[in-house]
């Protein structure tokens, strides 16, 4: 982990973005392993096998690595991701700031919709978005759940306003960051919005093993692309530092 020397008087320890990816990606599969035992287990298990007091652990257990609750392991991993990426793209933004780069306005907006997102998976600010959306607008189907529609028209105009800013990046940092971006949204929506015609289609839904699988599927894709938009970030600062690189994508 080389010293990176950066303005501002600010030293750095950064890692290589692909020793940050191994070690994140190892964190996320260590919580998919236990995510995956807690649903086989209540899932596949009996529950007249467990007994009632191992029943009561199980459930613990399974509230402490689930995917789809809130507050627990996978949200505070979700949660630190989403918030070392704020704090990266505010130190990108200072540095950038400081040369008056003409991309400084779009590492600083960067920086906020992130710092908002780290709200969000902590309040899950979006439901009740979705709720306002709802009352005024009853949704079903794909879009049963209907803060994925604000969201989603945000997602595609954000996207389309970042073409410029992503071909004025080095190459290999901006192809990382379109794949965390993508799996990001993958996750995010697309996955949000095939639950929701699940559970548009049957309100018994959320008990199916379809439904904890596409919740499953939804998690992975978000905290991939995380993990990518940060090697992305770190690769960036790392440029920034004068530090010897390795290429961040396979040729």
């Amino acid at each position: 982990m080389e010293r990176a020397n950066l303005p501002f008087g600010v030293f750095l320890r950064l890692p290589h973005p692909l020793k940050f990816r191994a070690v994140a990606f190892a964190i996320f599969g260590c919580l998919l392993f236990l995510h995956m035992a807690a649903e086989a287990v209540l899932y596949f298990t009996p529950e007249y096998l467990l007994g009632p007091s191992r029943s009561k652990i199980a459930g613990i257990y399974f509230s402490v690595v689930n995917f789809d609750t809130e507050k627990n392991l996978p949200t505070f991993f979700n949660f630190s991701l989403l918030v070392l990426s704020a704090v990266l793209l505010f130190l990108i933004t200072a540095i950038v700031y400081q040369r008056n780069d003409p991309l400084k306005i779009h590492w600083l907006i960067l920086a906020i919709t992130f710092l908002l997102m780290s709200f969000d998976e902590a309040a899950q600010m979006h439901e009740k978005l979705g709720s306002a959306v709802e009352s005024a607008l009853p949704t079903v189907g794909f879009f049963y759940y209907s803060w994925v529609i604000p969201v989603g028209i945000f997602a595609f105009l954000f996207g389309l306003s970042y073409i410029s800013f992503l071909r004025r990046l080095p190459l290999a940092i901006s192809k990382t960051i379109v794949l965390g971006g993508g799996l990001y949204i993958l996750g995010a929506l697309g996955m949000e919005i095939l639950a929701g015609s699940l559970v548009s289609a049957d309100r018994s839904a959320e008990l199916s093993l379809g439904w904890r699988v596409v919740m499953t599927l939804e998690e992975t894709f978000e905290m991939s692309g995380i993990i990518f938009f940060i090697s992305a970030l770190i690769a960036y600062l790392r440029i920034e530092a004068a530090l010897p690189e390795k290429p961040l994508v396979g040729h």
